[in-house]
C-alpha cells in the first residue's frame, strides 16, 4: 500500500470521526438551549415569509408577521388575525422550530455548515453547532437573527386578545350533517370514500362573518379532520400538485398529512395520521363527488 492510499485512509478516518463528534456536540447544545428567539424566513409552497419568533421548551412558542400571529403556551394555541381583528384557540402544535427530534439522524458535512438528517426533517449546523436552517414538514425555516437562553418569560407566549377583538364561536357539540348544514350558509362537501374512517360529527365555528366546518371521522383512536369554509384557510407548507382539474397542496406534519384544495369557491383542507396517497385519494374522491 502507498504512502497516498495510507494518507487517505487516515484522513477518511478522521472525517468520520469528526462527523461522529458533530452529533454528539449538536445534542450537548440542544440540550443546553432552554430558549431561542430573533426572525427567519418561513418558505413555504414558493412563498417566503418573513417572521419574528420565539420558541421556549417544552413547547411554547410564537410565530409573528405582519398582523398575523400564532402563540402557544404548549396547553393553548391561540391564532389571530389582526386584518379583522378576531382570534381563535386550538389544540397545540409541535413548535416547528424544535429540531431536537432530528438529531438522531445521520450527519454530513456541507460547505460552512454540518447537516443532520433524519425521519423528521433535516438541520443545519454552524460551527457552534446551532442552527440555521431547519428543513421539516414541507416548511423550510432559514433564521436571519438568532438569539438562546435570553430568558423568556412565560408570559410572552400566552395571547391577551386586543381591545375589541372577536373570538370564533363554535358549538358546544358534535352535530349530524344535517344540523350543521342548517347553521352555514354554503353547501358542505363530503367525500365517497373515506378510507374505512367512520364519520362521527361535525363542529361548527363563526367569527367576523366567516364561516368554517370541522368534519370528523374516526377509525379507532385515529382522527381524519375536513376543514371547509368559503374564506381563504392557510396551509403553511406543501408542494403544489393536481387533483382532478384543480391545483392542490400537500405536506407532512408530525406524522400527519395535510392537503389543501379548492372546490366550488370552498377552501378545504383534509388532514389525518393516514398515507399521503390515502389522502390523495379521500380528496379525489371529495372532487369528483362535488364538482360542479
Amino acid at each position: 500500500m502507498n504512502k497516498l492510499a495510507v494518507a487517505l485512509i487516515v484522513l477518511a478516518c478522521c472525517i468520520s470521526c469528526c462527523i461522529t463528534d458533530v452529533g454528539s456536540e449538536a445534542k450537548k447544545k440542544y440540550a443546553e438551549m432552554q430558549d431561542m428567539s430573533g426572525e427567519a424566513i418561513l418558505s413555504s409552497g414558493g412563498v417566503n415569509t418573513t417572521v419574528y419568533f420565539a420558541f421556549k421548551k417544552p413547547a411554547s412558542f410564537v410565530i409573528a408577521s405582519g398582523d398575523f400571529l400564532i402563540a402557544s403556551n404548549g396547553s393553548v394555541e391561540w391564532v389571530y388575525y389582526g386584518k379583522n381583528n378576531s382570534y381563535m384557540t386550538r389544540s397545540p402544535e409541535k413548535p416547528v422550530f424544535d429540531y431536537g427530534d432530528i438529531l438522531n439522524g445521520s450527519t454530513r458535512k456541507e460547505g460552512d455548515y454540518y447537516v443532520v438528517s433524519g425521519e423528521k426533517g433535516e438541520v443545519w449546523l454552524d460551527r457552534n453547532f446551532l442552527p440555521v436552517k431547519i428543513k421539516k414538514g414541507g416548511v423550510v425555516i432559514e433564521f436571519t437573527k438568532l438569539s438562546i437562553n435570553t430568558g423568556i418569560s412565560d408570559d410572552e407566549f400566552t395571547f391577551a386578545p386586543p381591545k375589541g377583538a372577536e373570538k370564533a364561536e363554535t358549538n358546544e357539540k358534535l352535530l349530524s350533517m344535517e344540523e350543521a348544514e342548517k347553521e352555514v350558509n354554503f353547501s358542505i362537501l363530503v367525500p365517497s370514500y373515506t378510507s374505512n374512517y367512520t364519520f362521527v360529527g361535525v363542529l361548527v365555528f363563526k367569527f367576523s362573518g366567516n364561516e368554517v366546518v370541522n368534519i370528523y371521522y374516526k377509525n379507532g383512536n385515529k382522527v381524519l379532520v375536513i376543514a371547509e369554509s368559503p374564506a381563504f384557510i392557510p396551509l403553511s407548507g406543501g408542494e403544489r400538485i393536481a387533483i382532478g382539474n384543480t391545483s392542490a397542496r400537500i405536506a407532512e406534519f408530525e406524522g400527519n398529512v395535510l392537503l389543501k384544495l379548492r372546490v366550488n369557491n370552498i377552501d378545504i383542507t383534509i388532514s389525518g395520521n393516514l398515507s399521503r396517497e390515502e389522502i390523495v385519494r379521500i380528496a379525489e374522491s371529495l372532487y369528483a363527488s362535488n364538482l360542479k
